[in-house]
């Protein structure tokens, strides 16, 4: 069986799934976003994908994708529900085209 908890480390919070072993696999979880360029923990939990943060439409409804943004939030695109941090430029299979 699975565990699943949240702890915090120098302010931040980080999710951390029982290995089955005994020990614990820190991870983000959804909706958690982590940045590359200060080298956070990361990567995103199982079933989860980072995105970028400003993959996002603009007031005309055009996706602008930048893939050279350094922060990332982890999704759960693909699951039928447009959850925390998706939207139809980042997962337009949940959110809609």
């Amino acid at each position: 069986m699975s565990s699943f908890f949240r702890i915090l480390v120098l302010g931040t919070v980080l999710s951390a799934c029982d290995d089955g072993g005994g020990g614990a696999l820190f991870c983000r979880a959804e909706g958690e976003g982590y940045d590359v360029k200060v080298m956070e923990e990361g990567p995103c939990c199982d079933g989860l994908t980072a995105a970028n943060t400003t993959d996002a439409p603009d007031a005309d409804g055009v996706c602008q994708l930048n893939d050279l943004n350094p922060a990332k939030i982890c999704i759960a695109c693909d699951d039928g529900t447009c959850g925390e941090g998706e939207n139809v430029c980042n997962c337009p299979e949940d959110c809609g085209e």
